[in-house]
């Protein structure tokens, strides 16, 4: 998937080169716009988690659990399939997650800092990185919020996202 700002560029390369088959097209896109990859850290910089393109979704969660896990209004996780982490480095430490089977939460052994998870049984085959780990102001918008009955009246709603008061497993 291409960040928004490429898309832009590829729309201009197309129009600059005024049509064409579709392999060329597609090949010229490919060769100028490769995905981006990011790095997730935590506060002290000792765990890093590289990541290939953008999540496959961003999803903002209200519930309970989350609020205590992030000490946060919401958890802010960015879903990546397992293929596109490209590698964790650091010293974590794991705490199982007690309402979800197989369920990992890493953090930062030094700093504390959750900075990934994996839910199996929620998201199987998928790898949740914190968003605010990426530290990335031009990081995209979450497009899915969750848990919306938890949330603070003074808490305002993600524009442009899907919102669900309960969990909806999409």
């Amino acid at each position: 998937m291409l960040e928004p700002s490429a898309w832009k560029q590829a729309c201009s390369v197309l129009r600059e080169l005024g049509g064409g088959d579709a392999a060329r097209l597609t090949s010229c896109v490919q060769s100028r716009f490769k995905p981006m990859n990011r790095v997730a850290k935590c506060a002290c910089e000792n765990v890093k988690v590289s990541v290939k393109g953008d999540p496959v979704r961003l999803i903002a969660c209200h519930c309970d659990y989350c609020q205590r896990m992030s000490g946060s209004v919401a958890t802010l996780c960015a879903v990546y399939e397992e293929r596109n982490i490209l590698s964790v480095n650091g010293d974590t430490t794991v705490y199982e997650l007690p309402k979800w089977p197989g369920g990992e939460k890493y953090f930062c052994s030094v700093c504390g800092t959750t900075v990934h998870w994996i839910n199996p049984s929620a998201f199987p085959g998928m790898h949740m990185v914190a968003a605010g780990c990426f530290a990335d102001p031009n990081f995209p918008a979450p497009d899915t919020v969750t848990q919306t009955k938890y949330r603070q009246s003074w808490c305002p709603e993600f524009e442009g996202a899907k919102h669900y008061e309960e969990y909806s497993g999409k």
